[in-house]
C-alpha cells in the first residue's frame, strides 16, 4: 500500500443548491499525516463525505491507487466526533466491528482478531472500556474507542474529523503520537480535519486547505494564521 495515492480530478462537492469547492485537482501525497483545514462550513465534513461516498461529487472523479473507488470500506475508515448511541453494545462490540469482514458465518469474529483487539486495546490503555457499554462512556473515552477502531479496521487510508476534539492534553498527545507510528511503521495515510494549529505545525508535512471554495496543498509550516489572514 506503500505507493497508493489518493487523486482529485477536476472535483467539485457541495449540494445542488450550494457548491462548497470548485475544480480540485490534487494528488496527495501517500503515507503522510495531513491537515485539513478550513474555516467552519467550508466544506471539511463535505469532503468526508464525498470519499466516503456518502455524497456524490458535483463534477469530476476521486481515485485511489489510479482506480475509481468501488469498496470505499476497503480503503476508508473513518472517525467522526459525532457520538453514535447503540444500546446494549460494549467496547468490544464496536472494536469487533472494524474486523466485521473477518467474521464468521455466525457473525462472530476470530480468536485471531479478538486476541489483536484485546492487545491494540492494551496498547492505548483503554482495555477497561471493552466490557464497558458505550453508552456510559465519557465523550474522550469513547472518542479513542472510535480512534482504536478505525485504526483496526487496516485501510490505507484514516480520514479523522477532529479525533483528539475530547481528550486532555496526556491523551490527545498519546494519540497523536499513534498517528505519527501509524504513518511511519505501517505505511498510512491519515487525513485529520483540524482547528488546532499546533497539531498542524508539530506533527503534520502537508496541510490541505479551503479557502474561498479552492482546495491545495501546502507545507504545515506555514502557520494557519499566515493562511486564513
Amino acid at each position: 500500500m506503500s505507493n497508493k495515492r489518493l487523486k482529485f480530478n477536476g472535483v467539485t462537492i457541495g449540494y445542488d443548491n450550494q457548491t462548497l469547492i470548485h475544480n480540485i485537482n490534487l494528488d496527495l501525497p501517500a503515507n503522510k499525516l495531513i491537515g485539513l483545514v478550513g474555516e467552519n462550513g467550508s466544506g471539511k465534513t463535505t469532503l468526508f463525505n464525498t470519499l466516503l461516498g456518502n455524497i456524490p461529487s458535483l463534477t469530476g472523479q476521486i481515485t485511489f491507487n489510479n482506480q475509481p473507488i468501488i469498496e470505499v470500506e476497503k480503503i476508508f475508515s473513518v472517525v467522526f466526533t459525532k457520538r453514535v448511541s447503540i444500546q446494549g453494545f460494549s467496547g468490544l462490540d464496536m472494536l469487533s466491528m472494524a474486523k466485521i469482514t473477518n467474521a464468521n458465518w455466525k457473525g462472530g469474529i476470530s480468536p485471531d482478531d479478538k486476541k489483536e483487539i484485546i492487545s491494540f486495546a492494551k496498547t492505548l490503555v483503554i482495555e477497561n472500556l471493552l466490557n464497558k457499554q458505550i453508552n456510559e462512556l465519557s465523550d474522550g473515552q469513547y472518542q479513542k474507542l472510535m480512534v482504536a477502531k478505525a485504526v483496526l479496521q487496516d485501510t490505507p487510508i484514516i480520514l479523522m474529523d477532529e479525533p483528539t476534539a475530547f481528550l486532555d492534553i496526556k491523551n490527545k498527545k498519546q494519540i497523536n503520537n499513534l498517528l505519527l507510528s501509524l504513518v511511519k511503521d505501517q505505511n498510512k495515510t491519515i487525513i485529520v480535519s483540524t482547528h488546532d494549529e499546533i497539531f498542524c505545525t508539530q506533527y503534520c508535512e502537508n496541510l490541505m486547505v479551503i479557502k474561498e471554495n479552492t482546495l491545495t496543498l501546502t507545507e504545515s509550516n506555514i502557520g494557519l494564521q499566515s493562511i486564513f489572514e
